[in-house]
C-alpha cells in the first residue's frame, strides 16, 4: 500500500522554493543537509543568515612522502567562512575567506599561513534551477597556499522524488571547475595560460576546466545520502543536523574509491573526509 505523505510535506514537494547554506540547502524556508562535500551549490544564498563557519578534515593526503616529517601518515584540515553580502529572492552574492595552515606542525607552514579570498554569485533560473559562478581560492593572501585557483561555474537543479513511504528532493550540481576540480585527466577545456609548465596538479596558475558534479537526495529533513565526483576523485557519504536546534551540519564522505591517477608517484586507497558547517 502507498502510504500518503503529511499535508505540509506534500505542499513542500510540489511547490519547492529553494534556497543555499554553505553545501546545505533549504526547500521552502526547511533546511536539508549537505547536498556535497566539495561541489558548490548554485541556489541564491538563504537570507536566514549572514555567516556560516566552515571546516574541512582529510585523514590522510594523498602525498605521504612529504618533507614536513608526518611519514607515513599525515591529516589535514583548514577553515572558511561565508559571509552572505546581499541575498535576494533571485540573486545572492557572498564572500568566502579561508585559512589553511591551523598549526605550525612537523616543520610546515606556521599558524596563520595560507589566507585566501573567494566568492560566488548566485542567480534562479526558475524555482527549482540556478547558476553560480565564483571560486573559493582565488586570491592568495600568500605564497603557500597549495590550493590552485579552485574556479567554478555551475547549474544546481532540485528534484521531487517520491516512491512508497519513501520520499524527498533529490539535488543534482553540475559544473566546470579548475584548480583541484580538473586535476586528474578530466579537463575539458584547457586554457593554455601557462601551457608549458611541467606540473599541472601542483601548479596554483592551473586554469584548465574539468567538468564535475554531484547528487543527492534527502529522505528526512536531518539527513542527506550523496555522491560526487570533484576532479580531486569519486566519494559518498552521510551529511546529517545531529541537533534539531542547534545550526550544524556534519558531512562525512569515503573518497579516493576508482583509481590511481597515473600522473600520481604513489597509490590512492579510500580516505575519509569530513565537513562541519555552523550558522550564525
Amino acid at each position: 500500500m502507498v502510504q500518503q505523505l503529511a499535508p505540509e510535506r506534500t505542499d513542500r514537494l510540489q511547490s519547492p522554493s529553494v534556497k543555499s547554506q554553505v553545501r546545505s540547502f533549504t526547500v521552502n524556508g526547511v533546511s536539508y543537509p549537505d547536498a556535497s562535500l566539495h561541489i558548490p551549490v548554485s541556489f541564491v544564498a538563504s537570507n536566514k543568515s549572514r555567516l556560516y563557519a566552515f571546516a574541512h578534515y582529510v585523514n590522510r593526503v594523498r602525498g605521504k612522502n612529504t618533507t614536513y616529517g608526518c611519514q607515513p601518515d599525515c591529516s589535514d584540515a583548514e577553515l572558511s567562512a561565508d559571509i552572505v553580502v546581499y541575498a535576494r529572492n533571485s540573486s545572492s552574492l557572498t564572500i568566502q575567506p579561508g585559512l589553511q595552515s591551523l598549526t605550525s606542525r612537523n616543520n610546515g607552514t606556521r599558524l596563520g599561513e595560507g589566507g585566501y579570498l573567494g566568492f560566488r554569485f548566485s542567480k534562479s533560473i526558475s524555482e527549482t534551477l540556478a547558476f553560480s559562478l565564483g571560486g573559493e581560492s582565488i586570491f592568495r593572501l600568500d605564497n603557500t597556499v597549495d590550493l590552485g585557483t579552485n574556479a567554478y561555474v555551475g547549474v544546481s537543479k532540485l528534484y521531487n522524488w517520491a516512491w512508497r513511504s519513501l520520499s524527498g528532493p533529490v539535488v543534482l550540481n553540475m559544473g566546470l571547475g579548475s584548480g583541484a576540480f580538473s586535476l586528474f585527466g578530466n579537463t575539458l577545456i584547457s586554457s593554455g595560460y601557462r601551457s608549458n609548465r611541467t606540473d599541472k596538479i601542483g601548479d596554483p596558475d592551473n586554469f584548465d576546466f574539468g567538468l564535475v558534479g554531484s547528487l543527492s537526495f534527502s529522505p528526512r529533513e536531518n539527513l542527506t545520502l550523496g555522491i560526487e565526483y570533484s576532479g580531486y576523485g569519486v566519494g559518498f557519504g552521510p551529511s546529517f543536523r545531529p541537533f534539531p536546534n542547534i545550526p550544524f551540519v556534519a558531512t562525512l564522505y569515503i573518497y579516493d574509491l576508482l583509481w590511481t591517477p597515473d600522473e600520481l608517484p604513489y597509490e590512492v586507497t579510500p580516505n575519509f573526509f569530513g565537513n562541519v558547517t555552523f550558522q550564525f
